[in-house]
Formats: structure tokens, C-alpha cells, sequence
């Protein structure tokens, strides 16, 4: 079962990679608008329009094109993520019931649905986003003609024609087209198609698993701000046989657009045994769902209706920041006097995002809702890095390696590393870290710690490191090439062990040192410093605390001050713990991290399926 949460946010990583397309095209419309606004005499402008059209169908082309490999990387990455979740969750129950859960890469039933949901997602996000050429087309079209009339007919200047043209083309530009002639923006179409793909293609692999596990009743999950025909069936059972006294399939609309997993729903369901399993909801729960129990402006709503009112706010800020875009590029390639009225323009188009941006605040005050910034945002941050693999034997690698590292002491490190590699008894992590290896160089820290440059691609090593230092920074290499951390795939996991440690410590009227120290005192070298085998713990537990909670290793204060800084360094002290395998370090962070260590379980999984 995949939660809400997962589903608001799971896209949110594509989206960057589209959101940077839809700057581009923009960028690229207000140039052409700009070169051919500087013609006037009929014959050549239609001529030049009719050059600039056919430029900017290709380069439009060519930007899909470049970033098409990043967005298949980040497809399949979601996917198996988000199945590998569904699966995990669903075993728990079957357990419960007594059965034995299979591991979805070893059914071919779950893995088929797996690879024909993501095949079909992304041929329908191909098709929507090439049809962006055509409406792009369209909208330089129809920004140029009108323009070129207000011109002619003099009742516009040519800098307040060019103006409003470039303003309706921010608007245009960028926009899919449906087969049945419905037009969405790019973004939104994209979210849509990724939301969908991945809920349908998750509800068909817990079908498909309880159907092999002989389970005959789904609960569906339940949660605020469900939309109206969808409040009516949520939180209920439902017979996948179609019994009598439940609801079958065709009642919640299964396998249709409106339904349940249909567009952008963030339902899911789960297996359900009469007799071993409780009912998550009641009809009190679910009817508190629904009230309208949020005050805005006086009047009161219901989660859905807020978060509607919230969706219209952040495309407002969405618009505004596209045309912003638009007239900084005008700016950028204009002079004279339409650089003038370009500059007015974008000044106002600040104030204008200033002033959305102002409601938005006021709104988030009044409702206390969470304020959504990635949403508000119209184009990408972080673009994906993809790292081919070499079908070069691990052996070959290490030769590399020792050639860049000269000294005993360097050569002892990797040769420790390579020979324990083997021996790792978890096979995901021995995987990954074999695949890994390949595609990364290896130098001499000329710093005062060792670390990962993922901009050279290299792992830079100190003199006299144990070797689980090695494997703690290829896990940094994992995590950017995979986008870990900034999918923020770990923050809740470390948020809840972080608040089950405290509520650990407030039991026991220690502090979280004293509580360790009298729980585990075999693993501290002394009251206050913990033995270097779980230097790990120590990192993770000072990051947590903002560095509160000094153990003998972690970082400086102002470390952990970044947002990522935490999840990037546990996902890497997992990479130490599970090289090393100590079984008291194991034992450890599984009983004061069993959150983390249980996702960092299912991402490793996912990045393993993710391979050649």
C-alpha cells in the first residue's frame, strides 16, 4: 500500500526535469517573438515567421530529446520504488495471517505488472510531451499574428504589441494536447500521467499478490481531502470475487478515469482477513474526513475544498512566474526602447509573483494548511545525473584504482575492500556496491577527511581509513545517482526513530546519551564516546540533534544547518553499517532506527532492480 503522502510527493522529481522544459520552451518562443516583432514589411515577416516556426518545432524536439534517458531513469527508479513499498507493506498482513509472502522479483506475475505499468506511463508521457512542438508552434503562431495586426492597424505601439505577445505566449506555450482536444500545461499533464501510471500499476501488483496469497477482501485506505464520489466508497471493503454483503470492484469504479485509481487518486488498498484483520476506519473517522472544519475568510471548508483552493493559489504563482520568464528573456534579447517597456514589464511581473506569493502566506496563516513550495515553482532545480555501467570485472577496477594510489598504506585500503566485498552476506548491498565501483575514480585526499565529489565523479581517501569509509562513500555516489536524498526518501523514517529515541529517553528520565549508555554499554569505549565500529550511530544521532548529542564522531554544528545534510549522511553510515555487518551494530541500529533501516531495506531494492 502506497499513503497519500507518497503519492503527493512521488512525482515531484520528474516534474523538475519537465518544469526545466517548460522554462526552456518559453525562454525560446519569447525569442523568436522578438526577432520577428523587429520586422515589419508583410512578405518578409511571414517568411520569417514561417523560418522561426520550423526552428522552433526542432529545438523543441531536440530538448525532448536530451532529456528523455534522465526522465526513463527516474521513471523506472519510481516504479520499482514504489512497488517494492507496496509489496513490503502488504507482506507484514500476510504474515499476520499466517502465510508466506512472496518477494515481488520473485514473482513473475507482480514483476510483469511492474514492467507493463511503467512501459505504458511512459509511452503516454512520451506522446503527451512531443505533442508540446505542435502547441508551441501554435502559440508563437498565434502571439506573432496577433502582435503583427495590433502593429498594422495602429492602435498599438510595436513595444506594447511585442509586450502582450510575449505575455499570452507564456501562458500558451509549454501546453500538452489530449487526443480528445482537451489542452493542459505541460506540468500538470506530466504530474497526472506519473500519479496515475504508478497508483493503477500498484493496486493491479496487491491484486495480483492477493490473489496468489488466496486473498478474496481489500480494505481501502481512507484520508482528508478525498473528493466527493471518491468519500463514498473510501475506507471500505471490497470483494476482488465480487461477494455479496461487500463492494465489488465496479463499485468504486475500479479500472476507470473517475474511479478508484483513476486520475490522480491517492487511494490505495490492502489485503483484509475476516477473523485475523481489524478494520482501520470506523464511520465516525470517516465522516470527520469529510466536515467542513477549516475556517478561511470567514467561511468554513472541508480538506478537499481547501486543497483546491490551495491548487488554484499555486498555479496563480506558477502563471506569474512563467511570464516572468518570458520577460527576463525578452530583456535579455531586446534593446532600445522595447528593452524599456520589457524591463517595466518584468518589474511588474515581480511584484505581481510578490503579491501572489503575499495571499498564498495569508492563506497558509488563516488555515493552517502545510505550504506546498515545489508546487509554486515553475522550473526545475537539480537535474539528474546518469552514470553508464561498465561491464569491466570488479578486479579491473581495483588495478585503476591502485594506480592513482600509490603507498602501502592506500594499496592496503583497497585491497581490504576488494577482498571483503565477496563476503558480504546482504546480496542487494554486495550488488550495488560491486556495480558502483565501476563507475567511479578513486585519488588521494588532499583534505583533512575523506569524501565523494560528485561533480568529478570521485572518491577522494585519506591515508590509514578503514575500509567500511569506502563503502560509506560510494553510498553517497548511490544516493546522488538515484536521487535518494533529494527525493526525500528517508526524511520521515529518520524524523520518527528521531522522536521514538526521544520518547525513549523521556521514559527512562535519562538523556538520549545516559539512556544509550545504560541500554548498550558494550558499545562505548567510555560514558560519552562510543567504540569506532559504531561511529555510524554516533553521526546519525548528532545529526538528528543538530548536533547536540556528541557521541565521540559527527560533524560541526553548522553541518547539519543544510536540509539534506542528514539524510545524505545516514544514507551513507548504512553503507558502513552494512559492509561491515557487525552483528552488535546491527542489532543496535535495528532497535533504535527500525524505521530508517526498514526503508533504506526497500530502497536498496529498488536501486538494485534499477540496474543493468
Amino acid at each position: 500500500m502506497l499513503t497519500p503522502d507518497y503519492y503527493e510527493d512521488c512525482a515531484d522529481d520528474i516534474i523538475e526535469l519537465y518544469a526545466q522544459l517548460d522554462e526552456a520552451i518559453i525562454a525560446d518562443i519569447t525569442r523568436r517573438i522578438i526577432k520577428t516583432g523587429t520586422i515589419t514589411e508583410t512578405a518578409k515577416w511571414q517568411i520569417k515567421q514561417a523560418q522561426e516556426m520550423g526552428l522552433l518545432y526542432d529545438d523543441i524536439i531536440s530538448e525532448i530529446g536530451r532529456r528523455t534517458d534522465a526522465t526513463d531513469a527516474h521513471v523506472r527508479a519510481l516504479f520499482e520504488d514504489a512497488g517494492v513499498r507496496t509489496v513490503q507493506y502488504d507482506a507484514g498482513i500476510y504474515r499476520q495471517a499466517g502465510l508466506v509472502p512472496v518477494d515481488i522479483r520473485q514473482s513473475p506475475a507482480m514483476m510483469q505488472v511492474l514492467n507493463a505499468g511503467y512501459k505504458k506511463t511512459l509511452g503516454n508521457m512520451k506522446n503527451l510531451t512531443l505533442t508540446t512542438a505542435n502547441t508551441s508552434q501554435n502559440a508563437y503562431i498565434s502571439a506573432c499574428n496577433n502582435a503583427y495586426m495590433k502593429i498594422t492597424s495602429g492602435a498599438f505601439s510595436y513595444q506594447e504589441a511585442i509586450r502582450q505577445a510575449i505575455q499570452t505566449a507564456a501562458q500558451q506555450g509549454s501546453t500538452v494536447l489530449y487526443p480528445s482536444g482537451h489542452i493542459d500545461r505541460l506540468d500538470v499533464a506530466v504530474r497526472r500521467a506519473v500519479l496515475t501510471g504508478v497508483g493503477q500499476t500498484c493496486k493491479e501488483i496487491g491484486e495480483t499478490n492477493a490473489i496468489e496469497m488466496g486473498c478474496d477482501l481489500m480494505e481501502i485506505s481512507a484520508h482528508s481531502g478525498a473528493r466527493p464520489s471518491h468519500a463514498e466508497w473510501q475506507g471500505q471493503l471490497v470483494s476482488l470475487s465480487g461477494r455479496k454483503g461487500y463492494l465489488n470492484k465496479d463499485d468504486i469504479g475500479y479500472g476507470t478515469g473517475a474511479g478508484f485509481g483513476g486520475y490522480n487518486c491517492q487511494h490505495d488498498w490492502y489485503p483484509y482477513f475476516e477473523g485475523i484483520s481489524t478494520r482501520n476506519y470506523n464511520d465516525r473517522m470517516l465522516k470527520q474526513m469529510n466536515a467542513k472544519c477549516i475556517e478561511y475568510n470567514s467561511k468554513m471548508y472541508s480538506e478537499y475544498e481547501i486543497s483546491q483552493i490551495q491548487r488554484r493559489m499555486e498555479r496563480e504563482i506558477r502563471s506569474a512566474k512563467r511570464e516572468k520568464v518570458a520577460y527576463q528573456t525578452a530583456v535579455s534579447e531586446s534593446s532600445g526602447e522595447l528593452k524599456n517597456v520589457m524591463q517595466e514589464a518584468l518589474t511588474y511581473s515581480n511584484s505581481l509573483v510578490r503579491d501572489k506569493q503575499a495571499k498564498m502566506r495569508d492563506f497558509i496563516n488563516q488555515t493552517g494548511q502545510q505550504r506546498q513550495y515545489f508546487r509554486e515553482q515553475n522550473y526545475g532545480r537539480v537535474a539528474y545525473s546518469s552514470v553508464s555501467r561498465s561491464d569491466e570485472k570488479v578486479g579491473k577496477f581495483f588495478n585503476n584504482a591502485k594506480n592513482k594510489l600509490t603507498g602501502n598504506n592506500y594499496l592496503n585500503i583497497i585491497d581490504k575492500f576488494s577482498k571483503n566485498i565477496s563476503n558480504i552476506e546482504n546480496n542487494t548491498v554486495r550488488s550495488l556496491l560491486q556495480r558502483t565501483i565501476k563507475n567511479v575514480e578513486f585519488e588521494k585526499s588532499q583534505r583533512q577527511h575523506s569524501y565523494f565529489s560528485g561533480k568529478e565523479n570521485k572518491v577522494y581517501l585519506l591515508n590509514n581509513i578503514p575500509p567500511s569509509t569506502v563503502a560509506h562513500e560510494l553510498f553517497h555516489k548511490i544516493d546522488k545517482d538515484n536521487g535518494i536524498t533529494k527525493g526525500k526518501m528517508l526524511d520521515e523514517s529518520i524524523k520518527k526513530d528521531y522522536e521514538n529515541l526521544l520518547k525513549s529517553a523521556q521514559k527512562t528520565g535519562l538523556s538520549i546519551e545516559d539512556m544509550l549508555y545504560s541500554k548498550y554499554p558494550k558499545a562505548f569505549e567510555k560514558k560519552g564516546r562510543l567504540k569506532e565500529e559504531y561511529r555510524g550511530v554516533s553521526d546519525i544521532i548528532n545529526g538528528m540533534t543538530n548536533g547536540k548529542v556528541k557521541l565521540g564522531y559527527g560533524h560541526k554544528n553548522d553541518y547539519w544547518e543544510n536540509t539534506y545534510k542528514l539524510s545524505k549522511e545516514t544514507f551513507a553510515q548504512y553503507g558502513r553499517f552494512m559492509y561491515d555487518n557487525n552483528p552488535d551494530v546491527m542489532k543496535m541500529i535495528n532497535e533504535i532506527f527500525p524505521e530508517t533501516t526498514s526503508s533504506v531495506s526497500n530502497i536498496l531494492k529498488a536501486v538494485e532492480l534499477f540496474g543493468e
